[in-house]
């Protein structure tokens, strides 16, 4: 899936979104960091990563069932909430396993967010991959699109 420019500068913004999981069949909501890797020649929308606790709910949820969705909403627009782009990313949720791959994100990571250090000196803390299987775009009324 190839996004538009519109929706990789969201995706390259925003620093935070809505974080559903599924929690005994019913859905589950929270909120997270999140830190995008721009996309490369093999991956063309990018990639998304999340810092997450094992001890947190939603940390166990997708561990019972990887399937996730995302929500990011541009809050730098100032237009009301029906009219702020927004995208929700539905995909799975891997831990990452390279260590080399883990220590790439914990220094980018820190770059995004500086006052995550503690965290990342936690044992419980890990490194998940979101991987894309559908992204839902409303860049305003009458602006939507969905990529698979």
């Amino acid at each position: 899936m190839k996004a538009e420019p519109d929706i990789l500068h969201l995706l390259e913004s925003a620093g935070e979104a809505a974080f559903g999981t599924v929690e005994d069949g019913k859905p589950y909501v929270s909120s997270v960091g999140i830190l995008y890797e721009k996309a490369s020649v093999s991956q063309e929308t990018g990639r998304i990563f999340l810092l997450l606790s094992g001890l947190a709910r939603h940390t166990r949820n997708l561990l019972r069932n990887p399937e996730v969705s995302l929500l990011l909403s541009d809050r730098a627009k100032e237009q009301s909430i029906h009219e702020r782009p927004r995208l929700t990313i539905q995909g799975t949720a891997v831990p990452v396993q390279s260590a080399d791959a883990c220590a790439k994100l914990k220094t980018a990571y820190l770059r995004r967010f500086p006052q995550a250090e503690m965290f990342l000196s936690l044992p419980d803390f890990r490194f998940y991959e979101v991987i894309f299987r559908e992204l839902h775009w409303v860049g305003g009324f009458g602006a939507v699109r969905t990529l698979r």
